[in-house]
């Protein structure tokens, strides 16, 4: 349940005590107004002479926590936060009625005013003043005037602003007013005098005793609580009540009737108050209980907390009048991973309003710098260490080293999150002698907290070890073509039971047969344990003799060949062994012709005087040898090999393949014609299945004639010659792809002319 209680100040003058009630007997007693004013500052705001000056005085109670939390556990706290009377940093716009009707309540400002500032600047050093006057439409530009704007300087807002309050506007007007705009430009900042500042807590004092139109200058009361809820400003209203003024709520009858309550509204829109039929001789006094009785909403935020430590209020927010003391149930919990042995810090920073409360610094007496509350508290939780050591010893397997079994060093550890390594006694302790079997080591450790870990762990002494079997590789030349026996020697050696007999197959002294043979040598010890080595066992041939067999084939591809085309011979070259035939060397012969430039001959690829080459045992090498022939020609490639080592078998180191190359012969008839002669195309040796193309050059060629080479390597085709064509010389130009080009000369004559009268060409 939410609890919320008014705090009591109390403060001692001439011996007498007064708190909150004693206001009633000083109001009672109807003494000066600036006394009264003082009285009432004295038991209502804190700061005062018994407040924040009294050595007792607090605003977060308790302000400082320090506990010790078992990680995963939490504390509870009541706590209790002292309200700030007057909103913190605050920006107060007064804002004055100064119509004819309100002389009176002026002139009580104007002589009092400036002690209800001052007042309140004692309790908030961060406190801006700004003080305005309003009137009516029939005013003009003085329906909204801002005498002093925003600012710290005190003696400014009495000299230019309060003092300069006057009683001059109205006139005849009805008693309704233009309020309901100086709101609403208060809240555009009021060209720049009334523009709040950031992180401020605005509030405006609205003094006046007649109701506003609305619309107002062209400006609703929706339009102004809108702007205002929008600066986050609140409305103080206090209502005047004179014999002309209908009220801050009234409905303006007779004269002008609207919607009643507009000052309750607009007090009650920005979350302000309202004071309703104030005595113009108390205007002091209520101005000061308006802004020291204001709602104030207490929320809070935590900063430099650590991780692990999390800091909840219930409720989380409160809203009460300013000056109250609110309760809330703290929990302070330390998460189950908070390092242990570390002291974990939060600081809980209390807001009013969604702001810090206070400012730097204040006046004490108006003299001695005080520090104003911060409104925080600091949490301090120290985690208590419950976590045992970590203790760590591990299982262990060992092979005996004798009979009675193992001496055996070990470590253990432990290691605590608060304390580190700490010490660990274990029995058996490290480097006792441990028999065969199985034997259980239990280790302990304590830190200084005083909590305990232990860990256990089997030890084990056996003889799982087989024994070590050791028989050597062997490498022998065989003495025989069945090989050759070896004699040889193979070992065992037990951890427990040491030298042992063993056994092995083939046995030492047996024929080993040439190349691999495996041996395997196997020996058992008295635990059962079996131990194997084995090796390899390789009987060299005789030695190889120094020779190679080498031997050649060839293969000319293509057959038949043409002229102009490359002919390619394939030479394979094996070597049969014993030896790797070193420094081979292969010599090619083609068929030759009359003239030297019509045969080019190419290098062979590899194998040739200038760079012999080696072919492996078994192994096979192709060697290729390009040639080009310009004429036609038929013969034999022939190619001879020889190496380096002797060859035992040279009837295979000479080799012969055919080679064919045709040239192609291309004829016409007749030679001479006129236009319009059919010439007859006859071609042989060509390439079987290839295609001719052939054109006149010059001339026309009626269509592309294209015949296809028949198997035997001859074509016959029909060439036109157009009857529009041209007279006189020209070729038959016959094209296959690859080949040279083939032409036949041919005359083309009149029609009238008869052949004998020229002489054809061949």
């Amino acid at each position: 349940m939410r609890r919320v209680q008014r705090w009591p100040v109390r403060w001692t003058a001439s011996g007498t005590d007064f708190g909150r009630r004693s206001w009633a007997r000083v109001k009672a007693s109807r003494i000066g107004p600036v006394t009264v004013v003082l009285a009432l500052l004295v038991g209502v705001v804190p700061g005062a002479a018994g407040g924040r000056s009294s050595p007792d005085w607090w605003t977060v109670r308790p302000d400082t926590v320090a506990t010790t939390l078992a990680p995963g556990t939490s504390f509870q706290v009541d706590k209790q936060v002292r309200t700030p009377v007057v909103p913190p940093r605050p920006d107060v716009v007064l804002l004055v009625d100064g119509t004819i009707s309100m002389a009176e309540t002026i002139g009580k400002l104007r002589t009092e005013l400036g002690t209800i500032t001052k007042t309140v600047r004692d309790e908030q050093p961060d406190s801006w003043f700004a003080v305005a006057k309003y009137g009516d439409v029939t005013d003009g530009e003085k329906a909204f005037t801002v005498l002093q704007g925003l600012t710290d300087n005190l003696k400014d807002v009495q000299e230019k602003g309060v003092d300069q309050l006057k009683a001059d506007l109205g006139g005849s007007s009805p008693p309704v007013e233009d309020w309901i705009n100086a709101l609403w430009q208060i809240a555009q900042g009021g060209g720049g005098k009334t523009a709040f500042r950031e992180g401020s807590s605005p509030v405006v004092v609205l003094i006046g005793d007649a109701s506003s139109h609305d619309p107002s200058l062209g400006h609703t009361l929706d339009d102004a609580i809108g702007a205002l809820t929008g600066r986050k400003a609140r409305v103080v209203a206090v209502d005047i009540d004179t014999p002309v003024g209908d009220g801050l709520d009234g409905d303006g009858r007779p004269k002008e009737p609207h919607e009643p309550n507009q000052g309750s509204k607009v007090a009650n829109g920005t979350g302000g108050t309202i004071l309703k039929g104030v005595d113009p001789k108390r205007v002091a006094d209520k101005i000061v209980e308006g802004l020291t009785n204001l709602p104030t909403t207490v929320s809070h935020r935590t900063t430099g907390c650590d991780p692990a430590l999390t800091v909840a209020l219930e409720p989380a927010t409160q809203k009460v009048t300013s000056g109250a003391t609110v309760e809330f149930k703290e929990t302070i919990t330390a998460a189950s991973d908070a390092p242990q042995g570390q002291t974990l810090q939060c600081t809980v920073q209390f807001l009013m309003d969604g702001k810090v409360p206070g400012g730097n610094t204040r006046m004490r007496d108006g003299a001695v710098p005080e520090p104003v509350p911060d409104y925080h508290e600091r949490i301090s939780v120290a985690v208590r260490d419950v976590e045992a050591p970590r203790v760590t010893v591990d299982d262990r397997t060992v092979e005996a080293t004798g009979k009675d079994g193992v001496k055996i060093d070990y470590v253990a550890t432990a290691n605590d999150a608060v304390d580190g390594d700490v010490p660990v006694t274990c029995t058996p302790a490290p480097g006792s002698l441990f028999p065969m079997g199985t034997t259980h080591v239990t280790c302990t450790a304590t830190d200084s907290a005083g909590n305990k870990g232990t860990d256990t762990a089997t030890f084990i002494v056996n003889d799982a070890s087989a024994p070590q079997v050791t028989v050597d590789d062997r490498m022998v030349e065989a003495t025989g073509k069945d090989g050759a026996k070896v004699d040889y020697v193979a070992t065992a050696k037990d951890a427990v039971d040491g030298d042992l007999p063993v056994t092995c197959v083939p046995a030492s002294g047996s024929l080993f047969p040439l190349g691999t043979t495996e041996v395997r040598c196997t020996a058992t010890d008295s635990a059962g344990n079996r131990g194997t080595d084995t090796a390899t066992f390789t009987v060299l041939p005789a030695p190889i003799p120094v020779e190679a067999d080498i031997a050649v084939t060839a293969n000319v591809t293509p057959v038949p060949n043409y002229v102009g085309r490359t002919t390619e011979a394939r030479f394979t070259l094996t070597n049969a062994g014993p030896r790797v035939a070193e420094g081979v060397v292969l010599a090619a012969e083609w068929p030759g012709v009359t003239e030297a430039s019509k045969r080019a001959v190419g290098r062979l690829s590899a194998c040739g005087r200038d760079n012999p080459c080696s072919i492996p045992v078994g192994g096979r090498l192709t060697v290729t040898q390009p040639a080009v022939y310009s004429v036609p020609v038929s013969g034999d490639v022939r190619a001879y090999v020889r190496g380096a080592l002797r060859d035992p078998g040279q009837g295979n180191n000479t080799a012969v393949a055919r080679i064919r190359v045709l040239q192609p012969k291309l004829t016409i008839t007749p030679e001479v014609g006129p236009p319009g002669q059919v010439v007859q195309a006859r071609g042989r040796d060509f390439p079987p299945g290839s295609t001719v193309r052939l054109t006149w050059k010059p001339g026309i060629t009626a269509a592309r004639s294209v015949v296809r080479v028949g198997r035997d390597g001859s074509f016959e085709a029909q060439v036109l010659v157009l009857r529009k064509d041209r007279l006189g010389p020209r070729e038959l130009h016959a094209e296959v792809r690859g080949l040279d080009r083939l032409q036949r000369p041919f005359l083309v004559v009149q029609r009238n002319l008869n052949p004998p009268d020229f002489a054809g060409r061949s």
